[in-house]
């Protein structure tokens, strides 16, 4: 999902070394278009009601007191 949003690179699992993560995380860190597109993921996350509301829906489909089972907020 990152890598669709511009936001990250797919490094395959059999291809991770500490060398080539470290060179991916450097590169994604320098790069002003990622930090443009995490600018604007962030707020597309905020007007969507952000974090917050995210654990909500979530906690909401858990089994158990805290969620209702399927209701949705």
């Amino acid at each position: 999902m990152p890598q669709g949003l511009g936001v990250g690179r797919h490094l395959p699992k059999e291809e991770v070394t500490a060398d080539r993560l470290r060179g991916l995380v450097l590169a994604l860190a320098d790069d002003p278009g990622v930090r443009e597109r995490c600018a604007a993921v962030r707020s597309d996350v905020a007007g969507e009601g952000g974090t917050a509301r995210a654990a909500g829906l979530i906690e909401a489909e858990l089994p158990g007191p805290s969620g209702a089972g399927g209701v949705r907020a």
